[in-house]
């Protein structure tokens, strides 16, 4: 690919005495950058004691970041299935870490700030320092995904494009734009253009990113068929590829292609049976076969390795609906609520679930949260009026 002029962004905030710290540094930085691959976090930061320039600090500050992410979260296990368990991992180390980075004119440090005032539920100060730090560096792809944490609503999303100083046909806005529409299943055919777009021979042809958040665009915009055929077409090129699968077999499920999803199923299983993602696979497999318990298991164990995996506490959630087993539906539900509030799915499930258990006061409630995220849904105004049906309104 050759890189036009006006994309090819060369640091330009760095000045004499920073490029002279940063040359001195050079070896250490390579140690440390070795330690950060082999996890030798606490060897890193060893190594780049006392050292000034922003990439020593940087790889410092992160490495210690990252151990004390490490404890917090094996504090949080010891409290496992006890009424003393916040909902989640508590970072005691975050307003420390924020003191060593404040006032950075360097986009990695000021990405690193912003991201511990995300942590700490400042979101206009986080927001201020990513538009900065992204207009400065465009190509930190984390400093974007930060940037999508905050947002919840296609109104932040086009706020926050505006306040970035960069043109609106650069490719990396226009990426995160997809991103965050296919998070909020908003998903239009404009996003649906700019994936076409950038999947052109000007820019990435046959990314399997851009198919991949392609693919999820047909899915929520209930285009199954040219959705079915997107993904077929991504594992064409790349046939091990385990990124998107769930949603991919969310596809066939819908679809009904059991002989698709068993296949898919039985390959994986053997490729990696240790992935989030397969685990939904597999579970969507024994839901076609009306197999709800085994489902349940499969869905657990996506849990299991990974908390914050929301396909598998959705699916979960449908599969106890199913069930009839309601509490367990609506614990489901709240701890898919817990991962991303963005996603309408589980809002109209407590719904469904309470409206089920005939308590339609509290149905009506989470169908109106779900309405505000997706209101053009029919299945969430189906709710609604067996709701108003029941409260005799």
């Amino acid at each position: 690919m050759n890189i036009s002029e006006e994309l090819d962004d060369q640091p330009n905030w760095h000045n004499r005495e920073e490029l002279d710290a940063e040359e001195q540094d050079a070896d250490v930085l390579d140690i440390a950058r070795k330690c950060m691959e082999a996890r030798q976090y606490h060897r890193a930061m060893h190594f780049l004691q006392g050292h000034t320039s922003a990439k020593a600090r940087f790889i410092s500050v992160y490495c210690r970041f990252i151990t004390s992410e490490k404890k917090a979260l094996h504090d949080w296990h010891k409290t496992d299935n006890t009424r003393h368990q916040p909902p989640l991992p508590v970072n005691t180390e975050i307003n420390d870490l924020l003191d060593s980075v404040k006032d950075s004119a360097d986009p990695w440090l000021q990405f690193l700030e912003a991201l511990f005032l995300q942590r700490l539920s400042r979101i206009p100060e986080a927001l201020n320092l990513l538009y900065h730090a992204i207009s400065i560096y465009p190509w930190n792809w984390a400093a974007w995904t930060l940037l999508g944490q905050c947002l919840d609503s296609s109104k932040a999303l086009t706020d926050a494009l505006t306040n970035i100083d960069l043109p609106l046909d650069h490719p990396l806005p226009q990426m995160f734009q997809i991103k965050i529409m296919n998070e909020l299943h908003t998903a239009t055919d404009v996003e649906l253009q700019l994936c076409d777009r950038l999947l052109g021979t000007d820019y990435f042809p046959d990314n399997l990113w851009l198919m991949g958040q392609r693919g999820r665009a047909l899915y929520d915009t209930l285009e199954l068929t040219k959705a079915e055929t997107q993904f077929e077409k991504m594992f064409t090129l790349h046939p091990d590829r385990i990124e998107d699968l769930d949603v991919y077999s969310n596809i066939l499920h819908l679809c009904g292609s059991r002989e698709k999803l068993t296949a898919l199923a039985e390959k994986f299983l053997l490729i990696d049976k240790n992935r989030p993602e397969v685990c939904c696979i597999v579970g969507n497999h024994y839901s076609l076969r009306g197999e709800r318990d085994k489902a349940v298991k499969y869905f657990r164990r996506a849990t299991h390795l990974d908390r914050t995996c929301l396909t598998a506490w959705i699916l979960m959630g449908l599969e106890y609906h199913e069930l009839v087993n309601y509490p367990a539906a609506i614990e489901s539900f709240r701890k898919a609520i817990d991962v991303n509030k963005k996603d309408s799915r589980p809002w109209a499930g407590l719904g469904a679930a309470y409206d089920a258990m005939g308590m339609p006061q509290y149905g009506l409630f989470y169908y109106q949260q779900a309405m505000k995220l997706r209101p053009c849904e029919f299945y969430i105004w189906e709710g609604l009026g067996s709701c108003y049906e029941q409260l005799a309104k």
